[in-house]
């Protein structure tokens, strides 16, 4: 990567960092504090967390689309304005339902597969997998800090606080695009604006190379967040203190980040792609029975949070690379979309259905997500094994 390709993917990074960050903070501690506000009950504490992923899941697509027919930089600014807006509503209400709005209007400013588009714009093919490979791990680690340091940030800031210094970084975010945009010139150029039909919408949609990609992040983000809804409550019964929990996860990303980076240089020169799922998703499986059987003490789990994680960024770097290399540019922006709403999908019903069968069928979720992880095998073996592509 060139030192334009490194600062874009930098500033990409740090846009996903806000985002998740808004997300995560509010998902791991809002049930604790969200008591506080008028006209609160647990229903509507649950409505406020949830309705950011809704209205994400919602809106993607749309954004997706807009963006091939405006333009990358005028929809990222939209997007992040509505963010700076959702901010503002969540810090100056004292009212639950203040808060609910506040947050929708945060998850309607769903511009990730905008910003992984504009990404692809201008990163070239050949380091664009590498480029995804820091993105991917910027939101696990997001996601993973969120839920270490959430109590540390409740302890000092209220959560009016944290939705004021939310809005000051999307306004440094709507500067910053404005004009970095047009600073970067594209390697991949559109010819022209485009317009997608219904008939290429529904194409595109159930196009079974893209469709195999797609149910692959909505399996990989539902076992992502079904295995933190229960990991904290192990480290707390190991006894873990948050520094030395802080201290595994740094640890344990920065291996990732090291193995991630040979396995997909491994995999371009090789072409072992087949040969690269199937066994990714086996230690995906094996990640998860450890989890379920094997973490009785810190070395188990360490473990298994290390092949979660390297498994983990495997898929998360290289399958966005995938459905780039298999896009048409002219809808580059509609397709993340919906790759998008497949991984929005996921964290959703993975936190959902896992915490549903815990609480009623004492079900952990290490086991739904073996079954999850079960499934995504089967699914690979089918597609490997009856279809040409990734053959060559």
């Amino acid at each position: 990567m060139n030192i334009k390709e490194i600062k874009i993917t930098i500033f990409v990074c740090l846009l996903f960092f806000l985002r998740m960050f808004s997300l995560s903070i509010v998902v791991s501690s809002f049930s604790q504090y969200g008591l506080k506000f008028k006209d609160s009950n647990s229903f509507l504490i649950g409505l406020a967390i949830g309705s950011y992923g809704f209205f994400q899941f919602f809106f993607q697509i749309i954004f997706g689309i807009f963006s091939d027919k405006f333009g990358r930089k005028l929809i990222l600014i939209l997007g992040m304005l509505l963010f700076f807006i959702g901010c503002i509503i969540s810090a100056l209400n004292k009212s639950i339902w203040g808060i609910i709005i506040g947050r929708a209007i945060q998850g309607s400013a769903a511009i990730s597969s905008v910003l992984i588009a504009w990404l692809s714009d201008v990163i070239s093919i050949k380091n664009f997998s590498q480029s995804m490979m820091f993105v991917g791990l910027t939101v696990a680690f997001t996601f993973f800090a969120s839920i270490i340091f959430s109590p540390l940030i409740f302890l000092y800031f209220n959560i009016s606080s944290i939705f004021w210094i939310l809005s000051f970084f999307s306004v440094l975010c709507i500067v910053a695009l404005w004009n970095i945009c047009d600073l970067f010139k594209k390697v991949n150029i559109l010819k022209k604006k485009t317009r997608i039909t219904k008939k290429k919408f529904f194409s595109i949609l159930f196009n079974f190379k893209l469709f195999f990609l797609n149910i692959g992040t909505f399996f990989l983000y539902f076992i992502l967040t079904s295995n933190f809804i229960e990991l904290p409550k192990k480290m707390k019964i190991l006894q873990i203190s948050p520094s030395l929990q802080c201290k595994i996860y740094g640890l344990t990303i920065l291996i990732s980040i090291f193995f991630t980076f040979f396995i997909i240089r491994f995999i371009e020169k090789k072409k072992f792609l087949k040969e690269t799922f199937i066994l990714f998703a086996m230690l995906l499986i094996i990640s998860e029975f450890i989890f379920l059987y094997f973490i009785k003490n810190l070395g188990g789990l360490v473990i298994g949070i290390q092949l979660f994680f390297i498994s983990f960024s495997i898929f998360s770097s290289y399958i966005p690379s995938l459905i780039n290399n298999n896009s048409f540019y002219s809808y580059k922006g509609s397709i993340l979309a919906i790759y998008y709403t497949y991984q929005s999908l996921g964290s959703s019903l993975g936190g959902i259905l896992s915490s549903w069968f815990q609480f009623y069928y004492s079900i952990s979720p290490f086991f739904i997500s073996i079954i999850m992880n079960i499934f995504w095998l089967i699914f690979i073996l089918y597609f490997f094994y009856n279809t040409k592509y990734f053959k060559s």
